[in-house]
């Protein structure tokens, strides 16, 4: 009874804090290890109010130095997050929770993760193929039993996809979190994973700030190309360092102008080892194809093949040869002069 008592007191009494002592005690909470700041939102309305909105105002929020997405084992994918101080690990101890981090504290890398839901694991397609065998039987023979079997697999494989679903939820929802609570990105590394991975990691950023992106993939299709002008946008994103394999020329002068509507500086790259050819085309034909996108909005240089210098990590995939360079900052300094 005198427990119960206490506890409403304590509870009444914090309750009726002001806002501004509200908010000095969420950041010092902020600042204990391992101690979720969202509970706080249940002590009462004004609490939850405060809670969100220092969760909502980037400003209160350490950065991050880089944010590494790439692709591993099973079709998943690998976080690694570098953080600007290792002061502010706290910050993010246990929104990582279960992750490694680094011997210096300054780093958190994920286990695989799954972002997909349509992606097969090892087990499903065994039981398609028995599903289709079984569907074949029931069609030819009209057995009962084979009815009765053909809805175990079929349960097995729903409760597969709900249990795939939750996971991708519950992977996409602590990304966001983790975005949410941190007032910028410097940069933003997606190495080697398809369209509807970049599209995934794209709803996971939010609108967080990002000054660079660094995407290394196999081409520049129409679906990765859209995904890379909406994060441009939404993100405000500086500088664009983009390394493929294959270019589509038809769309090359609509993806830079929409780009660099917002990026000052685009760097194109080709993964290749050694080439006299610019993505399978002669030097000749790119230094007409530049006079052809020659505006008053942007510039464009065909490169001489300078190797892209990222450190080891980069060349596990092969050397990434500088082929064109994109400018808008002349054209912006000319137009939006700083007062």
């Amino acid at each position: 009874m005198v427990k119960q008592v206490l506890h409403d007191t304590v509870h009444r009494s914090l309750a009726t804090l002001p806002p501004d002592i509200i908010r000095i005690i969420i950041k010092l909470i902020e600042e204990l290890d391992g101690f979720p700041i969202e509970k706080l939102r249940l002590i009462s309305r004004n609490w939850n109010t405060m809670v969100l909105e220092h969760i909502l105002y980037r400003r209160d929020h350490p950065p991050l130095e880089s944010v590494r997405f790439h692709n591993c084992a099973a079709a998943n994918i690998a976080v690694s997050l570098k953080l600007k101080d290792i002061s502010h690990k706290h910050n993010f101890k246990v929104l990582c929770r279960g992750w490694n981090t680094s011997s210096l504290a300054d780093s958190f890398y994920s286990p695989p993760l799954c972002l997909s839901r349509f992606r097969f694991s090892s087990r499903e397609p065994c039981l398609l193929l028995f599903i289709i065998c079984d569907c074949y039987i029931v069609m030819f023979f009209h057995h009962f039993v084979s009815l009765l079997l053909l809805l175990l697999p079929i349960l097995s494989l729903a409760n597969s996809w709900i249990d795939k679903n939750e996971e991708v939820l519950n992977n996409m929802t602590r990304l966001e979190n983790i975005f949410i609570r941190c007032s910028s990105v410097n940069k933003l590394h997606i190495h080697y994973l398809n369209w509807r991975s970049m599209d995934a990691i794209r709803t996971t950023l939010k609108d967080v700030p990002i000054k660079n992106l660094i995407i290394l993939q196999e081409k520049l299709d129409k679906h990765s190309r859209a995904i890379i002008e909406e994060m441009v946008r939404t993100h405000q994103i500086e500088k664009i360092i983009l390394s493929i394999r294959k270019i589509e020329t038809n769309s090359l002068y609509n993806f830079c102008a929409q780009v660099t509507e917002t990026a000052h500086h685009v760097n194109i790259y080709e993964r290749i080892l050694r080439s006299d050819k610019i993505f399978g085309l002669p030097r000749e034909f790119w230094d007409r194809k530049v006079l052809e996108m020659d505006n008053e909005f942007f510039s464009i240089q065909v490169m001489n093949g300078e190797r892209l210098q990222m450190g080891c990590d980069a060349y596990l995939y092969g050397p990434h040869l500088l082929r064109l360079r994109i400018d808008a900052s002349l054209y912006r300094k000319t137009n939006f002069p700083v007062d």
